[in-house]
């Protein structure tokens, strides 16, 4: 919440200027007091999330490879893309919270779970199919990149739909927002020629 929205909110509620004023200072001076330990802690548990979307992305794709033996391409692609989409849903909720927390080492959290995705399916996809040869089970085999595209897509839907959303809030907040307090510059007096 912004600071206007707080102001909003918290005079409907029956506070006064000053009691606002003063939960802003607080509130924004909040993150330059925080102990090593608590800034320490918020990089932990960014490192901990990104561990924890690492592996469970793992563990989803080994889960998958029975799945693929077995799945005939019209079922196996939309399951895919309804478990990618299930699994990005959780972790977007975790990262998008990440992505706020402003220890949090400064990096594209977005773009490196979709390469971990896409690599992570494609092995497993080319696992899933050294598998099916050597059973000699033609319909287990599949196309690495298409499976790694449909559940890529569906793992990230979730990320760029809370970005696009958030991008999208932003714009609004800012053609909502007052006009800034800048001084505004006199237009130059007219010229009048010299007789």
């Amino acid at each position: 919440m912004n600071p206007q929205e707080m102001r909003s909110e918290l005079i409907r509620k029956g506070w006064t200027i000053d009691e606002i004023e003063s939960a802003i200072r607080i509130i924004k001076a909040a993150p330059d007091s925080k102990t090593g330990f608590v800034r320490m802690l918020d990089k932990a548990v960014f490192w901990l999330n990104l561990l924890l979307a690492l592996t469970g992305n793992f563990i989803i794709s080994v889960v998958l490879i029975p799945f693929m033996l077995f799945a005939t391409p019209l079922y196996l692609y939309p399951s895919l893309f309804i478990v990618g989409l299930s699994f990005g849903a959780l972790y977007d909720m975790v990262v998008f919270d990440i992505e706020k927390i402003d220890e949090a080492p400064k990096i594209f959290v977005g773009p490196f779970l979709l390469a971990i995705a896409l690599i992570n399916i494609y092995i497993i996809t080319t696992l899933n199919n050294y598998f099916a040869t050597r059973i000699e089970f033609q319909q287990g085999m599949h196309v690495p990149l298409l499976v790694a595209l449909v559940y890529t897509s569906g793992f990230m839907a979730p990320y760029v739909w809370t970005h696009w959303e958030e991008l999208r809030r932003m714009a609004v907040e800012r053609k909502q927002s007052p006009p800034s307090s800048k001084p505004q510059l006199k237009p130059l007096p007219k010229l009048v020629p010299v007789k």
